[in-house]
């Protein structure tokens, strides 16, 4: 059972779930309709609705606000007696005193849906939004977090490839972290004798740890268990030069200021793979398209781990001369907040 809400935060926090479910044609869970269906009963709930937002909502004649809101609940259904037709909720012009009969039922119908998400609807959409960005977020915090103790370790950050005896790069930064992930047992299966994918080292790609992938909105992760979804820049004037490693200090253009990894829907790229995108790859701000770009399955943008392990969410339609100054270690160009 929930607890009950105190502000309209509370509302959008605790029964973002139910609202999502209603609007995917679904049945939510009963107990949770339940205490939902009581809100707009109880005269102490926040989201208690008088009769003049009522007869304002249902008055109003914007047309693109009602026919987003059509599409918002075009799939709902609710066939418990007493609920208004739906025709009721889309007419333009409906006489709120039968409105306000109809909420005043016990029985929640679809028009008091409608007005609870008219008003609800932008909490709501960013409290689920902002759910399916944060674990993505908190993985690129953590490889961060890795990447600053492997430098406090070693007194500079992991290259970004590693050659072997054949000149071909062997190991990835991503393996190199590994100890600093609390991740210490599958380092220790890592043969650095071998590459990446070698007879030993290639039984570890199935064992990827979360971290190095995103989770999308329903929290299921959006590539294949061996991919990953977090790549470097390499450039010469990048923070990752190729096999030379770099210092903080290197970071002249400020390490606040100094892109080190980027998200990537996905680059087919595998986990323990050498591989990243080249400078050229990475020149473009993110976009929503799979492939060797910067880019996510987040709306709007793509997240970016900063030079001092801060993580910041990059908008597409960032300035490309800015976002390219970002991708730079010393390249002296002025970056204004993003």
């Amino acid at each position: 059972k929930h607890p009950a809400p105190k502000n309209m935060n509370d509302v959008a926090a605790l029964y973002a779930d139910v609202f999502i479910t209603c609007i995917g044609g679904k049945e939510p869970d009963n107990n949770d309709w339940k205490q939902l269906r009581s809100l707009l009963t109880n005269p102490t709930s926040p989201m208690t609705l008088t009769p003049d937002e009522i007869e304002h909502f249902f008055t109003r004649k914007d047309h693109e606000h009602m026919t987003k809101l059509d599409n918002e609940i075009k799939h709902l259904e609710i066939t418990e007696e007493g609920a208004p037709p739906r025709a009721m909720v889309m007419n333009d012009t409906p006489k709120p005193r039968d409105v306000r009969q109809t909420i005043g039922r016990p029985v929640v119908g679809l028009g008091c849906l409608a007005v609870l998400f008219a008003i609800l609807y932008p909490t709501v959409h960013l409290t689920v939004c902002g759910r399916g960005r944060a674990p993505c977020k908190n993985n690129l915090k953590q490889i961060g977090l890795a990447l600053h103790n492997y430098h406090d370790t070693y007194n500079c950050f992991p290259p970004a490839f590693v050659l072997g005896p054949d000149g071909k790069p062997w190991h990835s930064w991503r393996a190199l972290i590994l100890p600093f992930l609390d991740a210490e047992e599958l380092a220790k299966k890592y043969r650095f004798d071998e590459p990446w994918n070698g007879p030993n080292n290639s039984k570890l790609l199935d064992q990827r740890p979360d971290v190095f992938a995103c989770r999308g909105f329903d929290g299921v992760v959006n590539v294949s268990t061996r991919r990953t979804s977090y790549l470097a820049v390499v450039g010469s004037e990048s923070a990752w030069p190729g096999t030379p490693s770099i210092q903080v200090n290197d970071m002249t253009d400020g390490p606040s200021y100094t892109v080190m990894v980027i998200e990537v829907r996905d680059a087919f790229i595998p986990w323990l793979a050498p591989d990243d995108l080249s400078f050229e790859e990475a020149i473009a701000p993110p976009t929503d398209q799979e492939g060797r770009q910067p880019s996510s399955v987040h709306t709007g943008g793509g997240h970016v781990l900063m030079g001092d392990a801060t993580v910041r969410f990059v908008n597409t339609n960032l300035a490309p001369e800015m976002w390219k100054g970002m991708l730079t270690r010393a390249g002296g160009e002025t970056i204004t907040d993003f």
